[in-house]
């Protein structure tokens, strides 16, 4: 009897415990359900040779752009900080998003240690690394890209896309799509912009970490706009070209007549 009533309030004490962490929004990790969606912003396209082999290493380059509830935002760089273990990351005032191996299979982590209010976003910019985010599981759509994964679905039931603190509502918009030979697959896109709210307060509290899964592949050849040769100039819009074609008309018409 004795072992028995110390068994229930060892039980209680820990409901307790954990009804406690939950209640005051701590660092307690539950899975959450974001909101995803895609639009293609501006396009750009490559030849579509990809190197699969892409992690937080070779993702040397991003940009990472927090934004606080005050309306303040931070832009940092991401470093490759061991090739061996293919791990990588961004560090600013008060915040460290980091990736250790193969994106695909790995959690991207981000913390906001020290931070002295609020994370409401959380934006990434693949491109400068000559990456790219696939984000449909399943079938593969652009060739030569695998299998991909987003915050909310991943190719391994077994794990959570997104884990955060319970109450937190995550948003995620992928956009900049990538065309394949100026062919538009709807899988690939160049940047990730993730908003964070809690009906009881602004973001992503101060001393708290969120954990999440979205695959991206490595490029070989270049990132470009549609019919830019190397970055070139731009291409001229249709309005334009038609006024061009009238202009030179004008102009040869007025030679004859001399």
């Amino acid at each position: 009897m004795k072992i028995r009533r110390t068994f229930k309030k060892q039980v209680l004490i820990s409901a307790i415990g954990v009804f406690t962490m939950a209640a005051a929004g701590t660092a307690l990790a539950v899975p959450l359900t974001p909101t995803v969606s895609s639009t293609d912003g501006t396009v750009y396209t490559t030849s579509g040779v990809f190197n699969l082999a892409s992690n937080g290493f070779t993702l040397a380059g991003t940009l990472v752009t927090v934004t606080f509830a005050s309306g303040a935002q931070e832009t940092r760089t991401w470093t490759g900080d061991n090739a061996g273990t293919g791990s990588g990351s961004a560090v600013g005032t008060g915040w460290r998003l980091s990736l250790s191996g193969d994106s695909n299979i790995n959690p991207w982590t981000f913390v906001t240690t020290g931070a002295s209010t609020d994370v409401v976003g959380l934006f990434l910019n693949v491109r400068p690394a000559k990456s790219v985010f696939d984000i449909v599981v399943a079938p593969e759509l652009s060739p030569g890209s695998s299998f991909g994964s987003n915050i909310r679905d991943t190719n391994n039931p077994n794990l959570d896309s997104l884990d955060g603190p319970l109450g937190l509502i995550v948003t995620g918009v992928y956009a900049d799509a990538l065309q394949i030979g100026n062919v538009s697959f709807g899988d690939l896109f160049l940047t990730l912009d993730m908003r964070f709210s809690r009906t009881n307060g602004a973001g992503l509290s101060p001393d708290r970490t969120l954990s999440f899964y979205t695959d991206t592949d490595s490029l070989a050849s270049a990132i470009e706009l549609p019919g830019n040769n190397n970055g070139g100039g731009t291409v001229p819009e249709p309005g334009v070209l038609t006024l061009l074609g009238i202009g030179l008309a004008g102009l040869a018409a007025a030679r004859r007549s001399r």
